[in-house]
């Protein structure tokens, strides 16, 4: 995952400083709208409410202090960060990153802690919870109040299409033997056609913080 991620982070920036016409496209799906903070802020809080609220028995199970803590930092930061309020965002980050430095071996513990808490509520946060999104947002807020110095220079924009998989059918191993030798039952998956609720909103939700970290690391260059 880290060699993708540099990969396609270089990719971005080469982009960014890439001789092509403004008028340059990538793939021709149709434009990804963003949505209002309080939209976005306020579904996620709810998505999070079962993991971040009072214990609950072990098959529930609650996410570590930790990882608690950060995913609350994630939506004060996000809040502040979606009204214009880049000061104060990252205020918020950089509290947190100097009770919980980055890459510390905190992480690591309640990363292992919080993978079962994960599967047993169907909650997909990151590994540990928000670590990567709290990091993108502290390199987004930072450059947001560092371009309110300079010039803006013309932006390119990058269209990216998502491709949904509507449905598929084949063997899904259930251990690392059966994978190898090709075996396990016969399933039958179809997507779930809720995701295409309110224009489908989740997708361009989950999409919206990348969206944001590719204008930050190209320097306004690029926006998706």
């Amino acid at each position: 995952m880290r060699s993708f991620t540099t990969v396609a982070v270089c990719a971005l920036r080469a982009m960014a400083q890439s001789p092509l016409p403004p008028a340059s496209r990538i793939a021709v799906n149709g434009p990804m709208a963003d949505h209002s903070a309080a939209t976005s802020t306020g579904s996620q809080e709810h998505a999070v409410s079962r993991a971040t609220g009072p214990p609950g028995p072990p098959a529930i199970g609650n996410f570590s202090p930790l990882s608690g803590a950060a995913i609350d930092t994630f939506l004060a930061a996000q809040k502040a960060y979606r009204h214009g309020d880049y000061a104060g965002a990252l205020r918020v980050l950089k509290e947190f990153w100097i009770r919980h430095p980055p890459g510390g071996a905190e992480f690591e513990k309640s990363s292992a802690e919080d993978r079962g808490v994960a599967r047993s509520i169907g909650l997909n946060l990151g590994d540990p919870p928000c670590y990567s999104a709290l990091l993108m947002l502290t390199e987004c807020a930072g450059w947001r109040l560092q371009a309110r110095k300079v010039a803006p220079e013309a932006t390119r924009h990058v269209r990216l299409t998502v491709i949904l998989v509507g449905h598929s059918r084949g063997i899904e191993p259930a251990t690392s033997g059966e994978l190898q030798t090709h075996a396990g039952k016969q399933v039958v998956h179809n997507l779930d056609s809720r995701i295409a609720a309110h224009r489908h909103r989740i997708i361009r939700e989950s999409l919206w913080l990348f969206n944001q970290y590719v204008s930050a690391i190209t320097a306004g260059k690029l926006a998706v």
